[in-house]
């Protein structure tokens, strides 16, 4: 199999299949437009559940892990609670690191308010490098959990915060020497604050008080992907000016030098927001200091389609992320 999420024929055949039993206390069965489960355990509260791994060291991946993890609850419409760790270490790993990796965790969840309940902590010769999953906690009242299912043709698509910005602060890290001799200082500093905008769960709080039907969060496979996993899971269509698609001149230079497509790059930071009012939706946000375009609308066909330069292009399955480019032997400059 490709590197990456797993594709989605293989989770529909092999994995949801298999798990086909459902009780009671779940919500909804399992599929890839909410990536986080939703669990009525009591009478008034419905608990919000999601995990989500980085499986490659980088200089943010702490607060890459925790805001992937918070980030599916948020969307979902639950309040973030809490996160359990699973941490797998390699032979001779250093206690320092070790160390130095819960503080990082510690600073991120205090950051969104979250706190950090439980989890296990291993050393294996399985892995050779840190492998860090996160499963991240929330709370919403019964009723109120927000489900791409109830995405309905004719609604407005909007897209909430930069895409690839997950990436671009990845490529920084791992290709940060090759990247100075290409780019200004000036160019490459502007990126400092992208590993601060990892986490949409304020935004996605301000959506839900503003009425929003549904979200997805946008992270592995960048925005193509999530538009496609929400659009099968809602049955619906969907047309999407990519040209009204926030993404920072940064992003754009580094996927061109790289030859990576940004559409289709890790984009943890930003959400689809749909909702019957775009207009009203992006002016709430835009109110709050947020990033937010109407891109698009959905559809009662089955086509899911793109536009660029007024061109209309499909939007195909969803192939791996274009981040373990970066990873392959050969992709130097």
């Amino acid at each position: 199999m490709d590197n990456g999420k797993v594709k989605e024929a293989i989770l529909k055949r092999s994995i949801f299949k298999t798990i086909s039993y459902m009780k009671p206390e779940t919500a909804e069965s399992l599929n890839t437009g909410n990536d986080a489960a939703a669990l009525k355990l009591s009478k008034d509260k419905v608990t919000v559940i999601s995990t989500n791994p980085v499986t490659y060291t980088f200089n943010s991946m702490e607060k890459l892990v925790v805001a992937s993890a918070v980030n599916n609850v948020a969307v979902r419409g639950a309040k973030p609670v809490s996160i359990d760790t699973c941490i797998l270490l390699p032979e001779r790993y250093k206690e320092t690191a070790l160390k130095k990796m819960i503080e990082n965790l510690h600073i991120a969840c205090n950051e969104l308010n979250i706190y950090i309940s439980g989890g296990h902590t291993e050393v294996t010769p399985a892995v050779i490098s840190p492998v860090i999953s996160v499963t991240a906690v929330g709370m919403a009242d019964s009723g109120k959990v927000l489900s791409v299912s109830d995405i309905k043709p004719g609604m407005d698509i909007v897209i909430c915060g930069y895409i690839g910005l997950a990436g671009s602060a990845i490529i920084l890290d791992k290709k940060g020497e090759d990247l100075r001799k290409r780019f200004c200082d000036s160019f490459l500093d502007g990126m400092n604050d992208f590993e601060n905008c990892y986490s949409i769960a304020e935004e996605a709080a301000v959506a839900v008080n503003s009425g929003v039907t549904a979200m997805h969060d946008v992270s592995r496979g960048g925005i193509m992907k999530a538009l496609w996993e929400m659009a099968e899971t809602a049955d619906v269509g969907i047309e999407v000016n990519l040209d009204n698609i926030p993404i920072r001149q940064q992003t754009i230079e580094l996927c061109e030098y790289y030859n990576l497509n940004p559409y289709e790059m890790m984009s943890t930071g930003a959400v689809i927001m749909v909702t019957e009012d775009g207009a009203g939706l992006v002016s709430v946000l835009s109110h709050r200091g947020y990033v937010a375009e109407v891109a698009g609308q959905t559809t009662d066909s089955n086509d899911r389609v793109f536009i660029r330069n007024e061109e209309r292009a499909f939007i195909t399955p969803p192939k791996g992320d274009e981040i373990y480019k970066i990873f392959q032997k050969g992709n130097e400059k």
